[in-house]
Parts: C-alpha cells; structure tokens; sequence
C-alpha cells in the first residue's frame, strides 16, 4: 500500500518532523509514495523515472541553473534557508542522518554553510556545514545580521524541550497539529569560521571574536512563552519576531530595539500572525495570519510607523494581498519592494507550490493576481531571495533523493532568476543540476539552449543598506563584461542608460531586462567625476 509523505511547515520556521511538529503551524500532505515501482527499477532507471517525473521543471521560466544544495545522504530533511547580505553564506535548518540502527532527531539542528561558485560565479553547490545549535535542542528561523559579518540569529530552545508544548495551529482534516516549546527563545551566535574568513580588519576581527555567543547561542532575552520566527531590520536596529502567549496559544508580532531592549506588540490581532520579514527599505513588513479563524492562511503587508529616533513602534495600515480558500505562507519579499514569493495550496494540498504576488504601495489595498513560479509534482516552498535578488532559494521535494522511499526528500534548492519579474517570465527551459543517487554513476547532463540572459555582469555590490542612489562596485571579476568596460573596485554605476539607478534591487531589475549581446551605457562615479562606460553583456 502507499504511505502518504508528511510535511510539517511553518511561515517562517519550516518543520517536517517524524512525530510532533516543535515550531510549525501545520501539517502537509504532499504526495504518496509508489515504493513498487522504485524498488523495481535500477539507479540509471530510477534517475530516468525521476527525470521524467520532473519534466514540468522546463516551464519555470522565471528560475534557470537549478542546483541541489543539501542532500539526504548528509541530511534527512533540511529546510528554509536564509542568505548572508554577501551571498557567500547561508543559514538552514536540518535533520542529520542518525547512526546506523538509530531513529533521525525529532528536532531540527541549525547550520551555517559557505556557498561554492565556479570560476564564472555559478552556483555549484555549498561547503562543509558548520554546525551552530546545542545537542538535543529543537531550532529554527534562522537569520544573518546585516551589517556584523559572522553574527546571526535563530530560535533555540537550547536545552532538549520537555515536550509539554500547548497545540496550536492545524489546518482543517488533518491528523496533525504543532507545538510551541515555552523554552523556545531567540538567541544570537557568532560564527568563528565566517568572521576568520570574510573580516581582514584586525581590530573589527578580535571585537567579532570577543563576543559573548562565539562558542554558543545566547537569549536575546528570557521569557515564559515561545519566542522565534526572528528576523533583522536591514539597519540591524530592530528584530522582528513572534511571540506566543503561552497560555492562550495565540500567536502576536513583536518588535525588539537592539539599544535599548525594549519589546512591542505591533500586530496583535485574534489568530496566529508569523512568518514577519522586513521589506528591504525596511518601512514595511509581510507576514502571514489565521485572522478570520477557519484554518487557512492569508497574506499581508503593513507600513511601519518610527519614533523620533527611526525605530518602529508599531504599524500605520495593514493591507490584505490574500482573501481566498487556499492556504497561502512563507511571503518573502523581493528586493525590488515591488512584489513578494510564497507557498500556497492554490494547486491542491498535496502539492504546494510557490507563487509570486505584486504589491504596489500606491495601490496597497489592491489584491493582485498571482503568478505561479515553480512546476514540480512534490512539495515547493519556503522561497527566498538573495540581497540583489539573482537567486531564488527554496525547499523543495524534487531530485533523486531517498528513492527507495518512493519520493525525494525536503531538501534545499537554489535557481538563478532568469526574467525581469516572475510575471514577464517567457517560456525558456532549465535544465536541472541533480546529483547522482550515492554510489551510482554520474548521469550524462542533456544539453539545453543558454538563457537569452546567460552573462555574467562581473560586479559585486557593497551598499545593501546604503540609502543614497546608486550601486558600489565592492569589487569586479576579471574577465567578466564590467571589467572588460574598465570599471573598478570603489566606482559607484550611477545611471544605467540615462535612468538613475536607486538601489542595488533596482539595479538587479534594469540588469535582468537584458540579453547577451546588448551594450548598455553605465554612468559611472569615480573619484568624484561622471564617466559613462559602455558595457557589453557577452555570454558566460
């Protein structure tokens, strides 16, 4: 008989758990498993079956160059990662394979790994993981401090829960429900490893390295009631989090300022609200709710109100972006500002999928059609964007994992965006990078037609949060098109053909409008003076 495969998930916290959900406000079906047929078949048959099965993967048009990052060799489920402001490093959560004859965790660990790219900057696959959480503690809602390399943040109830939890959140017909460990509390780590590879200033290195979570998480602060879902204001002033009374169970977002450690409520209504993000000009937030009560899950979006000192002390108007029947979660928004990624059950419980919805902020109170992004017969879910928003990373059962199970396992993948916005993809193919079943051999790739966009522009931004216009080449990539054009470390690009150029996002949205073989006039400051570069986007 086929098993029907379990995903526990959460808005901000992604949970799939052999028996009770720790930090997940529901429970999935996501497909069933057709052990039959797999254990028939070889591992060059298997790779085959899976190929074909996944052949809906050529209409993601807006993703290209799928990479698988985690795999079910090392890991028996990992889920929602978060990138460093650089790129270079992400932060996830994950089950390791338990020894031999051993059951896997019922709690998940958190890991920090270091992203490997060729030598054209492709995504090629991660680094060693660097393990961050304590033996036996659940954890989740990982986070990177946007201006200290090296710190980052998650949900940890450090010591092993005692399994007490109230129940909360369960999504109508299902079996399942999740808990909130009270112990459950946002703690802050430095990561030695980063700090010793990305900081060379010695004195701002031996301040990194003094800190007091070098060696292990430390409470932002203690209290009776779960605490996660956290994330940084892009100026690192402000964490926002969710709070669950402990009693009720009921689910609130909170405001935490770093200098002073003070705690608000900002969003309070009936109903269990998480998932928050900050937008990436930090004046709004999104975040998902059980608002009207009836188990299914809607979008929203809030403009922040600031105190005299620039610090967000509560919300000016919410906007709904979702009213329907569909369970809809994890919204994270683009760099741009200009629209947000999300799971929904919009194609059926048994499928998530991920879905891209505008947001226009003149227009707030607009619901918007959404637009689907990934085709994929198992679970997709949990998306998000780098700082300029080239890639999309995401959790997803797809891939030739755990076949003799029937299905691939939840593991993280990463794709290159390959249209302007997610609603003017075209109808181009992506060939996916899967890694061989363990001890088979490597499959033959098949050769697919290059992106009309296949260049690399060569420049890596160093201004994520600088709020004057303009893009600061922190440094560019031999043989690539900005340093064919003569641009330098230091030059800040301006204009790009005669528009002016607002922020890194921005800029990553002119970018992604072009095709190899167009020459684009960059203005260019340098030293002071204007100068106009013309660049030509040659392929990779």
């Amino acid at each position: 008989m086929t098993t029907p495969s379990r995903l526990f998930t959460n808005t901000a916290c992604l949970g799939i758990l052999a028996g009770a959900a720790i930090a997940c406000p529901f429970h999935l079906d996501v497909g069933e498993a057709q052990p039959g047929l797999i254990a028939s078949l070889s591992d060059a048959d298997i790779l085959a079956v899976l190929a074909e099965r996944d052949a809906g993967w050529s209409d993601e048009a807006f993703l290209a160059d799928h990479v698988q990052l985690t795999f079910a060799d090392e890991f028996y489920k990992a889920g929602e990662a978060y990138f460093s402001p650089d790129s270079d490093w992400i932060i996830f959560q994950a089950v390791p394979i338990p020894a031999k004859g051993e059951a896997p965790s019922e709690h998940y660990d958190m890991y920090v790994a270091r992203i490997n790219r060729d030598s054209s900057g492709a995504v090629t696959g991660l680094g060693d993981s660097i393990l961050l959480s304590e033996p036996g503690s659940a954890n989740t809602c990982g986070w990177f401090h946007p201006t200290e390399p090296g710190v980052v943040l998650f949900g940890s109830t450090i010591v092993p829960p005692a399994g007490d939890e109230r129940p909360g959140y369960s999504r109508e017909g299902s079996r399942y429900t999740w808990a909130f460990p009270t112990e459950m509390e946002i703690v802050t780590r430095t990561v030695k490893e980063i700090v010793e590879a990305e900081v060379r200033d010695p004195a701002r290195r031996a301040s990194l390295l003094s800190r007091p979570d070098l060696h292990q998480g430390v409470p932002l602060f203690d209290r009776d009631g779960y605490d996660a879902e956290g994330s940084w204001s892009p100026d690192g002033r402000s964490i926002l989090y969710t709070a669950v009374d402990a009693e009720t169970g009921d689910g609130d977002l909170w405001v935490y300022h770093v200098e002073t450690g003070e705690k608000l409520p900002i969003v309070t209504e009936p109903g269990y609200d998480g998932g928050p993000f900050f937008s990436a000009d930090g004046k709004y937030i999104t975040y998902r709710s059980d608002r009207r009560d009836d188990n299914l899950l809607q979008l929203f979006v809030a403009e922040l109100d600031f105190d005299s000192r620039g610090l967000p002390v509560g919300i000016k108007a919410e906007h709904a972006l979702t009213d329907n029947g569909d369970v809809n979660w994890c919204p994270f928004w683009h760099p741009s500002g200009r629209y947000l990624v999300y799971a929904t059950s919009a194609v059926g419980h048994q499928n998530y999928e991920v879905f891209a919805i505008p947001f226009n902020k003149d227009q707030p109170d607009r619901q918007p059609d959404p637009v689907r992004v990934t085709h994929a017969t198992g679970f997709d879910g949990l998306p998000v964007f780098n700082a300029t928003g080239s890639h999309m990373m995401w959790t997803a059962q797809r891939g030739a994992d755990e076949i003799n199970a029937g299905r691939a396992s939840s593991q993280l993948w990463i794709g290159r965006v390959a249209a302007s916005s997610p609603f003017s993809a075209g109808t181009s193919r992506s060939e996916p990078t899967i890694r061989p079943v363990p001890g088979s051999e490597p499959a033959t790739p098949t050769a697919a037609a290059p992106p009309k966009n296949n260049f690399r522009f060569g420049v890596k931004p160093g201004n994520y949060t600088d709020p004057e216009p303009g893009v600061v080449c922190e440094y560019v990539s031999r043989g690539t098109a900005a340093f064919y054009a003569g641009m330098l470390p230091g030059d800040r690009m301006m204009t790009w053909n005669g528009e002016q150029i607002q922020s890194v996002g921005h800029w990553s949205e002119l970018l992604g409008q072009h095709k190899v073989g167009d020459v684009v006039k960059v203005g260019v400051r340098r030293d002071g003076q204007m100068l106009t570069l013309p660049v030509e986007l040659t392929a990779n």
